[in-house]
């Protein structure tokens, strides 16, 4: 009591104590304000004791984490207090810590370990036949876990979702629990992890759809990995008025019902775990998801209803700029684009659909490819396409255009060829009335729809599909009777006599350097292509060069010293791509001998008859009709056909009379040319200064102005040259890689 007696200490006593009891008052009225701060703090202090006491069997620590976890049902009163609130995912936590802790010892150990209650079997019955790769014995851990039914506990728990948010962390558990572990098919894991897929997508937009689509990810990534489980999760059901046993699985049916949230993250997701599932080896699967989920429905009917959200006035530039794949994020493109929001989304969606019909087994890709053509080809695209308007026919033309670009799949894109094309095909040609309309269409009035109906063509031809240029070229060509079989004859004739027989008006004054160069240099076929008993000797591949690269007179040429080597690496490029695009086809290896091959009139067929029609007026139509034309002529021109090759990029094949071919509307083309150049004064200045505007970027400094009248006629002209330069270097890039000096494809096939 001296010490009390000092005045000055006492002072310094009640000052103390003061300060302590307000500082206690503020924290007591914080934690009453803030309850998760009181659980974080507990939790703290628990984890500081745990790290202080000494280390205890994981066996102990397990069974006490689970023990205050149902300790608090049975003390905790306030039911409104979130499970974010209390310890319960801080147990799960740390039981799942434990779990992995003791599996990777006994990987380490490869022993069995002693234990409480460390059984083999629980309740006598273990699904041997169903175990993967695992140690041999399982922990005392996991054998608690199994014994006292904990993952049935917690499905009862979420399913009550008490405290609110249980659900969500019971899921978050048994996530990481199937991620993180050896999957233990016992019947204590997939009867309640069954039941735990039950809840998933029970509730639309639901708190814990993130962690309900996350459970279903790693649970289909598991079964794709083993796909002899699945049988797990497929029961059989009677439905309502019917006796046959129809199968059923819950997973997804959770994955289509996830598939339908309002948040477009969790519908991406799902789509994704679908994707999964569809990939799953079960014949058994894919027939319940074929058949009887109604996904095919579901699927389509999106597709159509994204196509009826399309504006009725969407412009056909909108149409021609948008690219869109499924799953990336849609940018914002401002209100100025009308209708491009709308145009993507389904895009996008005909996308997805056209992955999962690629990866999935042919059960599913069958019925989707048949939904698709039931409720959207037949009853949407067919009558687009049959539209009389011409505003109507170029804004159908561009959207199916858009269409084949985002779609590969081999069976969907042969669904919309067959479309079309009127496919399929015995050994005749079918003319069903959408194959006329947009062959025609290439020929049009309208340059706007000519050039969309070459670009949709030219797309065709860029699919792997064989029997677009069967069904539009190869079936008029695979008789060769674009050859004139009575002056061959005679050709052969006058050979043998050492005499020359007259040539008719077909021929050109080019043909006659073939014969002097006969026994000069005997060269192996275009390609390699020609067989070794044919009638008719192929020309050198210097004289198919010349012939093209020499088709226009040198006073109507403005490239100067540019020749066709300029091409050689595009064609390189080309050639390559088409051939490994052909490599499949059943096409021959070389020309088919003219004496096995019926002599039938010439049929050019009506879509070469439309794109020869189109390049005779050539010199009177706008460049960019042109420019999609001779595209397409040169995508033709590189494929690896021989029939096809002979056809377009031999020049000195003797023709029947009437017929005509890629070389001779050249030359004719040429030949009008240069006559109506020699009627306008200074023409070859013209000729220059339309190359060189047409060679300058836009916005560049501006050209002196070329007289109207003439335009069309100089920008044919300079196309003319160029496509002449370019057919030339695709004859020496396909004639070289035949001899191995351009590689074009692995050794196993040249062209």
């Amino acid at each position: 009591m001296a010490y009390y007696r000092n005045k000055e200490a006492l002072l310094h006593y009640y000052w103390y104590t003061a300060v302590l009891l307000l500082c206690s008052y503020v924290l007591i009225n914080l934690l009453i304000m803030n309850r998760t701060l009181v659980s974080k703090i507990s939790a703290a202090l628990q984890s500081a004791a745990d790290a202080l006491q000494p280390p205890t069997v994981l066996y102990d620590d397990f069974v006490w984490h689970w023990k205050s976890l149902t300790r608090y049902y049975v003390d905790s009163k306030d039911n409104r207090k979130l499970a974010d609130q209390t310890n319960i995912p801080a147990h799960l936590e740390q039981m799942l810590q434990i779990l992995t802790q003791e599996m990777e010892e006994l990987e380490d150990q490869e022993i069995k370990p002693d234990g409480p209650d460390n059984v083999d079997h629980v309740d006598g019955k273990v699904d041997n036949d169903l175990s993967v790769s695992k140690p041999q014995h399982l922990g005392p851990c996991i054998n608690y876990l199994l014994t006292h039914k904990i993952l049935e506990t917690l499905h009862t728990l979420a399913r009550t979702d008490c405290p609110p948010g249980m659900k969500s962390a019971v899921l978050v558990f048994y996530t990481k629990f199937i991620s993180k572990l050896p999957f233990v098919w016992h019947s204590n894991v997939y009867r309640p992890l069954q039941n735990m897929v039950r809840l998933c997508g029970e509730v639309r937009a639901g708190p814990s759809e993130s962690e309900e689509i996350a459970l279903l990810f790693v649970l289909a990534g598991k079964l794709n990995q083993h796909p002899e489980y699945i049988n797990h999760f497929i029961t059989k059901v009677n439905p309502v008025g019917e006796s046959t046993e129809t199968p059923s699985c819950r997973l997804v049916s959770a994955v289509l019902q996830l598939s339908r949230s309002p948040d477009s993250r969790i519908a991406v997701k799902a789509c994704e775990v679908l994707m999964v599932v569809c990939t799953i080896q079960s014949a058994e699967l894919a027939a319940f998801i074929g058949e009887h989920s109604g996904l095919t429905r579901l699927f389509c009917d999106r597709l159509v209803a994204l196509y009826r959200a399309l504006p009725t006035d969407l412009l056909v530039d909108t149409i021609e700029c948008t690219d869109a794949r499924w799953g990336l994020d849609i940018t914002d493109v401002g209100p100025s684009i009308h209708g491009h929001r709308q145009l993507i989304s389904f895009l996008s969606w005909l996308d997805y659909l056209d992955q999962l019909i690629k990866a999935s087994q042919g059960v599913i890709g069958k019925s989707l490819v048949f939904g698709i053509r039931e409720s959207f080809i037949q009853p949407i695209v067919a009558p687009l396409l049959k539209q009389i308007s011409e505003s109507g026919a170029l804004l159908a033309t561009v959207f199916v255009k858009q269409c084949l670009l985002h779609i590969s799949s081999s069976i969907l894109v042969a669904e919309f060829v067959g479309f079309i094309l009127g496919l399929p095909l015995s050994d005749a040609v079918g003319s069903p009335e959408v194959r006329q309309l947009v062959i025609q269409r290439c020929d049009h009035m309208s340059d706007e729809l000519s050039i969309a109906a070459l670009k949709m063509f030219q797309v065709l031809f860029q699919k792997h599909c064989e029997c677009v240029s069967y069904n539009l070229i190869l079936f008029y060509l695979k008789d060769r009777s674009y050859i004139h079989r009575e002056a061959v004859e005679e050709l052969s004739e006058s050979d043998e006599s050492g005499t020359d027989s007259d040539r008719s008006d077909q021929l050109t004054s080019t043909e006659l350097n073939v014969k002097m160069a006969r026994h000069k240099r005997r060269s192996a076929s275009l390609l390699r292509l020609q067989n070794p008993n044919e009638e008719l000797e192929a020309p050198p591949l210097a004289d198919v060069i010349n012939a093209f690269i020499t088709i226009l007179p040198d006073n109507i040429k403005s490239s100067g010293s540019h020749g066709y080597e300029d091409y050689l690496k595009d064609s390189i490029k080309t050639c390559r791509s088409s051939l490994i695009q052909c490599v499949r086809y059943d096409w021959p290896g070389f020309l088919l001998p003219l004496r096995s091959c019926a002599n039938l009139p010439f049929d050019e067929g009506p879509f070469l008859n439309g794109l020869f029609n189109k390049l005779e007026r050539l010199l009177d139509q706008s460049y960019s009709v042109n420019l999609q034309l001779l595209q397409l002529l040169s995508q033709l021109a590189h494929l690896p056909h021989p029939h096809l090759h002979e056809y377009l990029l031999n020049p000195f094949i003797r023709l029947p009379p009437g017929a005509r071919s890629l070389y001779s509307i050249l030359v004719r083309l040429s030949n009008d040319l240069l006559t109506r150049c020699q009627r306008i004064p200074d023409h070859r200045t013209a000729l220059a200064l339309v190359r060189s505007r047409l060679e300058t970027p836009p916005g560049n400094a501006a050209l002196p102005v070329v007289d109207s009248r003439f335009i069309f006629l100089f920008e044919g002209a300079v196309l003319l040259e160029e496509f002449c330069k370019e057919l030339a270097a695709i004859v020496y890039v396909k004639e070289n890689s035949a001899t191995g000096n351009v590689n074009l494809v692995s050794p196993t096939r040249r062209i």
